[in-house]
This record gives structure tokens, sequence and C-alpha cells, in this order.
């Protein structure tokens, strides 16, 4: 099991092949480092929506399993390179509106900026498409007991 991170949920809705699972806060998490991005506004509880490959009813305890690497790829997308792109978008603008005149170096930097958060946000949201296409950052859903068989 190592390397995989268990949140224990509950089944609150059944739709086809997906379940959607409330999980709770775990005592762990006030240790993590990434815990804002699991429970960003300190919310008790989180919401998750996963394909149902175990058949679990509304009302049924579950395990939500994901390798913690995914996570940690998943956060670098999320948080670097957003920041990457606009202090990349900051510097370029800002050049090149001292450079050739035609703005202010401050409102180049602005439109820099702009530029940068579109590109991350459009580059994000490409990115997130080909990942979920793969599968190797969806959570998988297991009975109580049985986490060492979902992780093989």
């Amino acid at each position: 099991m190592t390397g995989t991170i268990v949140n224990k949920g509950l089944v609150i809705e059944t739709n086809g092949e997906l379940a959607k699972v409330r999980t709770k806060r775990a005592e762990a998490c006030g240790m993590c480092q990434a815990r804002g991005f699991c429970h960003p506004f300190g919310e008790k509880e989180n919401y998750v929506e996963v394909e149902n490959t175990i058949g679990a009813d509304v009302g049924q305890e579950v395990l939500l399993l994901m390798q913690s690497s995914s996570l940690v790829s998943a956060s670098f997308v999320l948080y670097l390179v957003p920041l990457c792109c606009v202090v990349l978008g900051a510097v370029s603008g800002f050049h090149i509106g001292r450079h050739f005149g035609f703005v202010s170096p401050d409102a180049g930097l602005l439109l820099g900026v702009c530029a940068g958060l579109f590109a991350s946000f459009w580059g994000n949201r490409r990115l997130a498409g080909r990942l979920r296409r793969s599968g190797s950052y969806d959570v998988r859903i297991a009975w109580p007991g049985d986490e060492q068989a979902a992780c093989d």
C-alpha cells in the first residue's frame, strides 16, 4: 500500500456507472502540506465523483484510493505551471513594453500577466484532459478491507 492515499467515504448518490462519495477530512490532513489542495477553505467534507466499479449503493461506506505520486504531479500542474506562466508573461510584457515603446513598461507588464494567466488556464485545461484520458490520475473505489486488491 506504499504510495497510496486512502480515504473513507459514504456514497450519497449513484448515477449510472458513477458514484458521488462524501469524504470527511482525516486527522492526518492537519499535518499534510497539501491540505489546502483537498480542503481549500477548511471544509470538513469533500465530494468526489468516481467510476462505481464495485457497484456500491447509496448509504454504503467505501474507500477512495489514489496514488500519492498522482497528487504530487497534479499539484505541480495546478500550482507551479500557472506561476511560471505568469512570471514569464510579466517579464516578457515588461521588456516588450520598455523595448518597443508602444506601451509603457507597466502596461506591458500587466498585459503580460494577463497573457500568462490565459496561457496557463488554457494549457492546464488541455493537459488535464490528456491526463484524464490516460487514467493514471483516477481515484478508485474499493470496499473497506479490500484496499490491496484495488491497488493491484
